[in-house]
Order: C-alpha cells, then structure tokens, then sequence
C-alpha cells in the first residue's frame, strides 16, 4: 500500500468514526485534527461530508471543529476563521 493509500484510508476511518460519533450522541465536541495532512487531502473530502456533519451537529446540539493547515471546506459556504 502506498503512503497516499494510507493517507486516504486513515482520513476515511477518521469520517467514519466521525459519524459514529454523532450519531451516538453525548459529545459537545467533536474535533478532527487534519493539521499535518495535505491541503489537496482535505480538499477532496466531499462537500456533502460536511454538510452532513452541519445537519447532525445541529440536531445533536455538538460542535465540530476542523484542524487544517487550510479552510478546506470554504467553498460549502461555512465559516472558518483562519488563524495566522
């Protein structure tokens, strides 16, 4: 497996655990720390992804917070502060 392939399975297993996460509940935060991935990585999570997150956070009353050296999600029209 090449090291891209591991990239992408771990952020995949990451969204995965994401969901699972907001679906049980119980969580005031939620944060996915995609600081030392690639911006390209980030970028290609789909824009449905979020909006999903955006959906469920806002039933479950929980707050996601996205680490990444980039607003990757900017063009979905969410606010991201951005920092430094």
């Amino acid at each position: 497996m090449t090291k891209h392939a591991r990239v992408y399975d771990a952020v995949e297993q990451a969204l995965r655990s994401t969901d699972l996460l907001i679906q049980t509940g119980g969580f005031s935060a939620i944060i996915l720390d995609f600081g030392d991935l690639p911006r390209e990585v980030v970028a290609r999570i789909e824009l449905s992804t979020w909006h999903r997150y955006r959906v469920a956070s806002e039933q479950t009353q929980s707050s996601i917070v996205l680490l990444s050296q980039d607003g990757g999600i900017r063009q979905a029209g969410y606010s991201i502060p951005k920092h430094g």
